[in-house]
C-alpha cells in the first residue's frame, strides 16, 4: 500500500489596505483667539478645547516659553502664529 498523501495548508494571509486618511486640518492663531472659540468655530463644539490642546500640547507648551511664559496653563495662553492640528 502506498504511503498517504498528506495534505498541505497554505495560509495566505491578506494585507490590509492602507485606510484613506483625511489631511491633517490645522489652524493659525491670530491675535484674541482662545482655544474653546476655536473649537467652536472649527470643530462646531467649544468643548472641544482639550482635544485641540491634547493634540498640541507640545508646540503650544513651546510658544508659551519662547514668549517667556512657564507654561501656557494648559491651553490658556496661546499665541498668533501658532500652528494648530485639529484633527
Amino acid at each position: 500500500m502506498p504511503p498517504e498523501k498528506s495534505e498541505e495548508i497554505v495560509v495566505v494571509e491578506e494585507t490590509p489596505r492602507e485606510e484613506t486618511k483625511e489631511p491633517a486640518k490645522t489652524y493659525t492663531v491670530k491675535p484674541g483667539d482662545n482655544l474653546s472659540a476655536i473649537a467652536a468655530k472649527e470643530l462646531g463644539d467649544s468643548s472641544k478645547w482639550k482635544t485641540i490642546y491634547e493634540l498640541n500640547k507640545d508646540v503650544i507648551e513651546q510658544t508659551a516659553k519662547k514668549y517667556g511664559y512657564l507654561s501656557s496653563s494648559n491651553g490658556w495662553w496661546i499665541f498668533p502664529g501658532c500652528e494648530l492640528r485639529l484633527n
